[in-house]
């Protein structure tokens, strides 16, 4: 073999993907209350819907203190008219996803801005509050 004909030996190397570390920043949030064991799902739920990943947690904190006040499931305080009237789930994934899909795609939600949202949802002190908890979730330093 002539070395015209040798190839050389390439090597390309990849780099890791970096590890999603939002999960961990939510599970650290919330700490022992029961809404950490659902934190990798509440990601994969707002990628899936193009939601803010500290949104749906920053509701469930604000409604339910994070599932540990939650009703039928439901954490999200999501179709209540008042505090013993409100929309039933049969898991707390499910309340998860289906608020996630109203809050992208419902009509009342769709076209507006993550503040316009939280307004429709539940007026603009409630909108203001949720936003702050989305900054504490976002601001969590997790050594996960």
């Amino acid at each position: 073999m002539s070395e015209e004909d040798a190839t050389p030996d390439i090597t390309i190397e990849y780099p890791s993907p970096t590890p999603d570390i939002r999960p961990a920043k939510v599970a650290d949030y919330f700490g022992e209350l029961p809404a950490a064991t659902y934190s990798a799902k509440f990601v994969q739920v707002a990628d899936k819907y193009n939601l803010p990943y500290e949104l749906l947690p920053s509701i469930c904190m604000a409604e339910s203190t994070g599932f540990k006040a939650s009703v039928g499931n439901n954490g999200f305080g999501f179709g209540c008219t008042d505090s013993s009237s409100c929309v039933a789930y049969d898991s707390k994934d499910q309340a998860i996803e289906e608020v996630a899909r109203e809050l992208s795609e419902g009509d009342l939600y769709v076209d507006k801005t993550i503040e316009g949202k939280l307004v429709m949802y539940n007026g603009k002190p409630y909108s203001q509050r949720v936003a702050g908890i989305m900054m504490q979730i976002d601001a969590v330093e997790s050594d996960h």
